[in-house]
């Protein structure tokens, strides 16, 4: 789920507050800067052409996903990004996944200058998405990996299933902690936040993603 600030409709959008602008900004800083240390870490980047055609497709994959949603009327955007987030991290490895999927969330918004959304709004959004994909896909796929998480996943069952569904949960209550968060410093109302329908959308989104991986 995006921002609230995440809108077509600037007269609709409300400006942001200073303490969410800090802790964007923040969330963005920390974020990027412990994946560039784990980079720094384990060698950086992969250059094999096999490696680049998996991080082009899973780049486009998420922006794709990311496009296929709904706007909600006060809590934002709603998509189907978690079916990329989640195959990303099976096939990549949660590194790397973060790295992509931050990166898409980072692009995803600034095509809405063209509709209108003032740069600072649209600016806001993409490094609001960006630091809490990143941040929650390298934490829970972190958990995963820790757990005995298969990576890549090749197959279903037996004990694997338990630490892929703990992924998707963790995955959930991160996103919620963060955008929780960012609505309380915005003071913001929370009407209609906790709703099954967008439960069942982001955890059936993330199931998706499971069935698939493996082929």
């Amino acid at each position: 789920m995006d921002p609230p600030a995440d809108t077509a409709a600037p007269p609709k959008n409300p400006k942001c507050s200073g303490r969410e602008r800090s802790y964007v900004i923040t969330l963005f800083t920390l974020t990027w800067a412990a994946i560039a240390a784990l980079l720094v870490q384990s060698g950086g980047l992969p250059t094999g052409s096999d490696w680049l055609v998996s991080a082009a497709f899973f780049l486009a994959y998420g922006l794709f996903t990311i496009s296929v949603g709904y706007q909600h009327p006060h809590l934002g955007y709603y998509s189907f990004d978690r079916v990329a987030q989640v195959a990303s991290i099976l096939v990549l490895g949660p590194l790397h996944a973060a790295v992509i999927n931050g990166l898409a969330s980072f692009l995803y918004p600034w095509h809405r200058l063209l509709k209108g959304v003032p740069a600072r709004e649209v600016a806001f959004a993409a490094l609001n998405n960006s630091g809490l994909m990143a941040a929650i896909i390298l934490l829970s796929g972190s958990l995963y990996a820790a757990l005995g998480g298969a990576i890549p996943l090749t197959s279903l069952g037996g004990s694997s299933l338990a630490t892929l569904i703990l992924l998707l949960l963790v995955l959930q209550l991160l996103n919620d902690a963060g955008m929780l968060a960012l609505l309380k410093l915005g003071r913001r109302s929370l009407k209609g936040f906790f709703n099954g329908f967008s439960y069942a959308l982001e955890l059936g989104s993330g199931a998706t993603a499971v069935l698939v991986a493996p082929s």
